[in-house]
């Protein structure tokens, strides 16, 4: 097997972007507080190969995400279904279509794709031989499941560390979980997991350490209010560097000889919409929000609902009482030790601990398994059946599964949704 490693700043102007992450900022970026980054993993057995593609940003929707890969794509060779492109889902950083309403400056994203792609070529053409060591660090403690009772998440700080011939870090990716929601500033910034970037150069200069966002969908920095912005994100991103350079290098040696891969594209299950009258009234109950307030992030809020509303009229009106969703998923296998599944959603834990099981049953040590959200797409929260509204009445699961859907402009998701997805990833699995 060999691996090439790359990275490349990619930080904007700011006054020439917004940011996704939160719907109440209404202007255009202010400031940088850090730099940005897209980092790139590519790796070959000879005769296949994949690139895994990691970007500074809250998430791809479908026409950044096309611009981006064709780019990558036309450069390099690499067919559409071995790339991976990731998003560590910072809520700091310029927008690239997960959120509605929020304006996308498609004339940089060319630029940026067009910059990505000549990254993943020179990780190409610096491959080389690696063993890869696998290890975890210390758990994650400045972090919580927000929407748990009893505080279930996942803490581990997962490190994979590829080493050359000569012995020398070749690159390393990092997997945690957590919401990188920290930097609620105007300011640019790749939130907590810039830290790692940072702490990493210091000790391992030019060497990328790529961060993979995995069952962050639930799960929030602790003592938000409490600390302020810059402490915050020096304490959570404190402990992700410090776990993860103290694990970097060390652990169990795995033979990854061969490298497999799978992808489907898929259409998952939705609700049907309501009928015309119930949803002419929700527009009205928004228009009138709008209409009586003078606070403008309200009426962005209700902005969101209205657009929302008017295109599901328009569907409706059509006769198409749902819309189909259609999303990419993939599995890498690295000989038989390690598993990656990507999957275009803000995965929550019980998601995810149930596809790890399912790994494991294939005979998957825990740490040799990677769940990466935010890949590719995103396509608002991949909820299971037991958390819908019918199922559980408790305003607390509101925004996941009926709010948020409005942000990301996706119809809801009905009960059969979250296993149409996990069932496809252990599919795509079996047959490869």
């Amino acid at each position: 097997m060999k691996f090439g490693f790359t990275q490349e700043i990619i930080t904007p102007i700011p006054s020439e972007v917004y940011l996704d992450g939160y719907g109440f900022r209404l202007t255009h970026a202010k400031g940088v507080h850090d730099d940005i980054y897209c980092k790139v993993c590519v790796m070959s057995d000879g005769e296949h190969m994949n690139a895994i593609v990691v970007f500074d940003i809250c998430g791809f929707g479908d026409r950044v995400y096309n611009t981006v890969i064709s780019h990558i794509h036309s450069v390099t060779g690499i067919p559409e279904e071995n790339i991976s492109l990731c998003a560590t889902h910072t809520h700091a950083s310029m927008a690239a279509g997960i959120l509605a309403g929020v304006p996308v400056n498609d004339i940089l994203w060319n630029f940026v794709g067009e910059k990505a792609a000549y990254t993943v070529k020179r990780a190409m053409d610096s491959m080389e031989e690696c063993k890869i060591l696998v290890s975890q660090g210390k758990k994650l403690e400045s972090m919580y499941n927000r929407r748990s009772l009893d505080d279930s998440c996942d803490r581990r700080v997962f490190v994979l560390s590829f080493i050359n011939i000569e012995g020398s870090l070749k690159g390393a990716i990092v997997s945690a979980s957590c919401h990188a929601v920290v930097r609620t500033d105007m300011q640019i910034s790749a939130d907590f997991p810039g830290m790692l970037t940072r702490e990493a150069e210091k000790k391992y200069p030019g060497v990328p350490f790529i961060y993979l966002q995995s069952r962050g969908g639930d799960a929030n920095p602790k003592f938000m209010g409490e600390l302020d912005i810059d402490t915050l994100c020096e304490k959570l991103g404190g402990e992700l560097a410090e776990s993860a350079l103290e694990a970097v290098c060390g652990g169990a040696e795995v033979k990854a000889e061969t490298l497999k891969s799978a992808c489907s594209r898929i259409e998952i299950p939705v609700e049907d919409y309501p009928d015309e009258e119930t949803l002419k009234a929700k527009l009205k109950a928004s228009c009138d929000i709008c209409h009586s307030t003078d606070n403008k992030v309200q009426k962005r809020v209700a902005g969101a609902e209205i657009l929302w509303y008017n295109e599901v009229i328009g569907h409706v009106r059509q006769g198409n009482i749902n819309r189909p969703v259609e999303i990419k998923l993939q599995v890498i296998r690295l000989g038989d030790d390690i598993v990656f599944a990507f999957l275009p959603f803000e995965v929550l834990y019980c998601t995810a601990n149930d596809l790890e099981k399912e790994f494991v049953k294939r005979g998957y040590k825990n740490e040799n398994i990677f769940i990466i959200g935010y890949s590719n797409s995103v396509k608002g929260y991949l909820a299971p059946k037991a958390y819908l509204p019918k199922y559980m009445p408790d305003t607390r699961w509101s925004y996941e599964v009926i709010d948020a859907p409005i942000w990301y402009n996706i119809p809801l998701y009905c009960e059969d949704t979250e296993k149409t997805v996990t069932d496809e990833i252990i599919n795509l699995y079996d047959i490869n």
